[in-house]
């Protein structure tokens, strides 16, 4: 009886120990299960600040983008204002030169004439 008691007196040590390490371990893999939900948290954090960050840097992209376009459609309307003025300017200056010439020419008939009537 004595020896039977002491048995069951380690029984109960023993799953007394088994029941403190159960509970010892739940407690631990309840600790990592919530550092890993924190872990978690913070990496899905840090993904959304990373895709905010880019959002806005495509947003910027965009808004260069769009001036730069903008730029250069005035740039261009510019260059066809002076190719347009450049174009009149120059049939301007034709006209006037072909205006000159016959004008030379007239002035030649006329002096030409003057000398024959002279003599």
């Amino acid at each position: 009886a004595k020896e039977k008691g002491e048995r069951e007196e380690e029984d109960k040590e023993v799953h007394q120990e088994l029941a403190d390490t159960m509970k010892s371990l739940g407690q631990r893999a309840r600790g990592v299960v919530e550092e890993r939900k924190e872990g978690d948290k913070r990496e899905a954090a840090k993904r959304a600040s990373d895709v905010n960050e880019a959002n806005l840097a495509l947003k910027d992209t965009d808004t260069t983008l769009e001036a730069t376009v903008g730029n250069l459609t005035d740039a261009r309307e510019d260059g066809d204002a002076t190719l347009k003025s450049a174009a009149t300017n120059r049939s301007d200056a034709v006209q006037s030169l072909l205006s000159a010439e016959r004008n030379q020419r007239e002035k030649g008939d006329e002096d030409a004439r003057q000398a024959d009537t002279k003599a």
